[in-house]
């Protein structure tokens, strides 16, 4: 068992290298989300940023909450694809650098 001495310790370039991942990723996510349709950006930025419950944003919207629901599971489905595809395309340019 490890005593609290001997706690594994990030290494700096490790702890700044998270963060540029993070603020990367923020930086895509920011990006991809204008790419969606109004609905569904409308709907993810009230619940991601604005920290509503997917019942609240029904409200605010005036839709049934099933509808809202679609858009929302719409939304993240579209940004999981775009990500996806950014980390293929990434990889394929590291790959093309090596040769």
């Amino acid at each position: 068992m490890q005593d609290k001495a001997e706690e594994k310790v990030e290494a700096p370039q490790e702890t700044e290298d998270r963060q540029v991942d993070d603020e990367t990723m923020k930086r895509f996510f920011k990006d991809a989300i204008k790419l969606l349709p109004a609905m569904q950006r409308l709907v993810i930025t009230l619940k991601l940023y604005e920290g509503l419950e997917l019942k609240q944003v029904s409200t605010v919207l005036g839709y049934e909450e099933p509808r809202v629901v679609e858009y929302y599971r719409g939304a993240i489905s579209a940004l999981q694809q775009m990500a996806e595809r950014a980390i293929l395309t990434n990889r394929l340019e590291q790959w093309k650098m090596k040769f």
